[in-house]
């Protein structure tokens, strides 16, 4: 519908005036918040895929997200804009195939493949809206590059199998079925002896998946302390495995204490030797969710400790 010359003379008379600043900030904000990518696939470097990503290069890549994202706390929707590639990143962080990480943050798997590909870009609204979801993802999750270039592995299928979820449900039959070991033993015995009802190589749910544990001591099914416990041989030709070993446990308790927060953990280690209690803080430095830390003789402690627990628990 064409103007009236009635409107077009209104209009002509009228002196129609323009705030340039307002139209300016008006503009920058339409341009902000616009449905489309912020520039062209073309223009962006594309990274190596998940099977091809060599150790060096996954380290630098994730010391560079590391700092845009202030240690996986903040600056996600950035991140997801510059580069939707860098999804990727936050899937090898949490251990997950792409179809369980398009489930995890209601996403279609196509679009996460395009993306992790960079055969498309991403809009700022699910740039946006995956931020968030990734955001509360990475919260419980104690990120480090050592458990991230160990899900690289197996992602990569570096270890002879392509279904990590059935490889873990083989890993906790397999570790269910097994004997216990003479330090397994020990421990029976003690909370026997204290009258204690425990479940050896029990199975304890997390938020994502099962883990099997050492000793469970439920109440109610409600688990309300878990027990795990090895042995170390210092004469080994890699003794600082022990402190890997310790971190790698002490990363399952936190996991675990994200779907029950009240659940009290305590690690039992077995030296083949006396240790200085020096080495003794050395092993506990960076553990944070372990309540109690059991090293050779102290470990005769856990009877006291666990019936302890068990009159606070009531």
């Amino acid at each position: 519908m064409y103007p009236t010359l009635y409107q077009i003379q209104i209009f002509s008379e009228k002196e129609i005036k323009f705030d340039i600043s307002k139209l300016s900030t008006s503009f920058a904000i339409f341009k902000r918040n616009r449905e489309g990518p912020s520039r062209p696939v073309s223009l962006l470097s594309k990274r190596k895929s998940i099977k091809d990503i060599r150790d060096e290069d996954a380290r630098k890549w994730f010391r560079e997200i590391e700092i845009k994202t202030s240690a996986f706390t903040k600056n996600f929707e950035e991140v997801l804009l510059e580069n939707p590639q860098n999804l990727l990143i936050f899937r090898i962080i949490l251990g997950v195939g792409h179809r369980k990480f398009a489930k995890m943050i209601g996403k279609n798997p196509r679009s996460i493949r395009k993306w992790e590909h960079l055969e498309q870009m991403m809009k700022r609204s699910t740039a946006s809206e995956i931020a968030k979801k990734i955001k509360e993802l990475l919260k419980t999750k104690r990120i480090s590059l050592q458990n991230f270039l160990f899900n690289l592995k197996v992602l990569k299928n570096e270890f002879g199998h392509r279904n990590v979820d059935a490889l873990i449900k083989r890993g906790i039959e397999f570790a269910k079925n097994s004997s216990p070991n003479d330090l397994e033993k020990k421990i029976a015995n003690i909370l026997k002896a204290g009258g204690v009802e425990f479940e050896l190589h029990g199975v304890v749910s997390g938020i994502s998946r099962d883990f099997c544990v050492d000793f469970v001591i439920r109440r109610k099914e409600k688990p309300i302390i878990l027990i795990e416990a090895f042995k170390f041989s210092l004469k080994s030709k890699s003794p600082s495995n022990s402190k890997v070993r310790i971190d790698q446990v002490d990363h399952r308790f936190q996991v675990i204490k994200a779907r029950w927060p009240n659940v009290k953990c305590i690690m039992c280690v077995e030296f083949d030797r006396e240790i200085h209690p020096a080495t003794v803080e050395i092993l506990k430095l960076d553990l944070m969710n372990t309540d109690a830390f059991l090293v050779n003789d102290e470990i005769e402690k856990l009877g006291k400790i666990i019936r302890r627990e068990l009159l606070y628990d009531e």
